[in-house]
């Protein structure tokens, strides 16, 4: 019998499988796990791959240095046979010893990042994570053009991604005025006051900046943060020196 005005509903009746319900659930959970424990390999992977691309340049770095501290030994002995000579050229032990100057600061520049490399992968228990490394300012060819290099740096047993902002000002002096300029204001490879930070080992911030007339810069003021469950913020003070 219908009834005029009501909706009819059709009805199914479906098998309780109670093993298949609960086999369906645990399924479900297995693969969910497999998932997480393949994401957490594949993260640990890369974090391997790229501490051991890192110890890989730094060993690379330990032969340059000791390559070239055997030239110079070998100059050096050079330099001693030949003036133990007595026909010396002078024009020939000129060309030695600037060879000698030449390794030397050859291999200054390589103990300098040797060290910076061993500072990233031996880092120690007291260390925040975030470091302002070096600030470079070497003047060019135009006038009060000067190009600039800052390297921000990560020491942490365990590399991860770090992110955050880095706000670099200029402080000066427009005759008897203090004056701060911020790095965007100055160099057009800077496009905000805050540089974004995104780097595990290091991040450089390089590029050429133009000094407005009649300023006079005193100092470089540098602050970096990390964002994330710990934030962290750093500053340092930079006097503004050119190197030549």
């Amino acid at each position: 019998m219908t009834v005029k005005g009501s909706k009819q509903h059709r009805v199914r009746v479906v098998a309780y499988r109670p093993v298949f319900q609960i086999g369906s659930r645990l399924l479900a959970l297995l693969l969910i796990g497999v998932f997480v424990v393949c994401s957490y390999i594949y993260g640990f992977h890369v974090s391997e791959t790229n501490n051991q691309q890192a110890l890989l340049e730094r060993d690379e770095l330990r032969q340059q240095v000791r390559q070239q501290e055997q030239q110079i030994s070998e100059l050096k002995q050079r330099v001693a046979n030949a003036k133990m000579g007595s026909n010396v050229d002078r024009e020939s032990l000129e060309d030695l010893r600037l060879q000698i100057v030449e390794l030397n600061n050859t291999i200054n520049a390589l103990e300098e990042i040797n060290t910076f490399y061993r500072q990233l992968m031996e880092p120690r228990a007291d260390r925040n994570g975030l470091t302002i490394g070096a600030l470079n300012i070497v003047p060019t060819a135009q006038s009060r053009r000067y190009a600039y290099e800052l390297v921000i740096q990560q020491y942490t047993v365990d590399h991860q991604l770090l992110k955050g902002n880095l706000q670099v000002s200029i402080v000066g002096k427009a005759g008897e005025v203090m004056e701060t300029y911020a790095l965007s204001q100055l160099s057009e490879q800077v496009e905000s006051e805050k540089i974004k930070l995104r780097f595990k080992f290091y991040q450089t911030v390089e590029g050429e900046l133009d000094l407005p007339p009649d300023f006079e810069p005193v100092k470089v003021m540098v602050v970096a943060s990390k964002s994330g469950k710990k934030p962290v913020t750093v500053e340092k003070e930079f006097g503004w020196i050119v190197e030549s």
